[in-house]
């Protein structure tokens, strides 16, 4: 079965403070790799520096044909990554298209999005400890080291979780639709299948670039603006933004030619 990497990062909405990487189907189930910038007073936002050589582990794992996969990074992960390291634009973009996010797939079928946290609880993945929403990384980020290092766990937490949600649904894929299912608030459970992609000889789950070419979702009840498949994805659908061009710079003007003090004398 084709390789794969969930990748999951926390960003303040200034910086990215943090990222996770898990493998999938490699054979064995390694602990996710942390990214982060420890100091001697604790943890400090992740430099350009730093986000470019992520950035590089990730284009190498896509050459390679690893597939990457996220929850929510579509509207979110990759938009984030972006802002932080502009110039790599063109290699983002590709990435993202070429991703799997397993909830905008859900949403693009059925305009149903779920939370990390109840999806896997519903499908036995076991619950994280420590920070429970992405929404209070911002404020535990700025509390000090020890509400830093919940932020780290839960970073962990949902790139291993996606990691494992992923591999439950792929294996299904080769049967049949797999069913993404979660708690909700009022009903209980809610479930649905997902669309599936013949891939050679194996079945895949749809990627960004295939979730792109359909048509809007019908459903009988309004999807929040926000959380619309088409704004989601609104980024990847417009043109690349072209980097700044420097003006032209003016050819340093030719020094005039020093004239030669006379040495003549006059006599009087």
């Amino acid at each position: 079965m084709k390789s794969a990497i969930a990748l999951d990062l926390e960003w303040d909405g200034a910086s990215i403070l943090c990222a996770a990487t898990s493998w999938v189907d490699v054979g064995f189930t390694p602990e996710p790799m942390l990214w982060a910038a420890p100091t001697a007073t604790g943890y400090v936002p992740l430099t350009p520096a730093f986000l470019e050589t992520f950035i590089d582990m990730l284009w190498q794992s896509h050459v390679s044909g690893v597939t990457i996969v996220t929850w929510g990074g579509t509207g979110s992960d990759w938009k984030a990554l972006l802002t932080a390291c502009p110039t790599r634009e063109a290699v983002l973009r590709e990435m993202a298209l070429a991703s799997v996010d397993i909830p905008l797939i859900s949403v693009a079928q059925n305009g149903m999005m779920q939370s990390l946290v109840s999806t896997a609880r519903a499908m036995g993945i076991t619950p994280r400890s420590g920070c429970e929403l992405s929404a209070d990384v911002p404020r535990m980020w700025k509390q000090g080291p020890a509400s830093q290092l919940e932020v780290l766990r839960h970073v962990q937490w949902d790139a291993w979780a996606t990691c494992q949600l992923y591999s439950k649904l792929l294996n299904a894929a080769q049967v049949t639709r797999p069913q993404l299912t979660w708690n909700t608030m009022r009903s209980g459970i809610r479930s649905v299948r997902l669309q599936r992609m013949k891939n050679g000889e194996e079945w895949c789950l749809p990627s960004v670039k295939d979730i792109l070419e359909w048509p809007p979702p019908v459903t009988n009840f309004s999807i929040p603006p926000h959380l619309h498949p088409h704004e989601l994805t609104k980024w990847l659908r417009e043109p690349p933004v072209a980097p700044p061009v420097a003006p032209p710079v003016a050819p340093p003007a030719e020094p005039e030619p020093r004239r030669r003090r006379s040495t003549r004398i006059t006599r009087a």
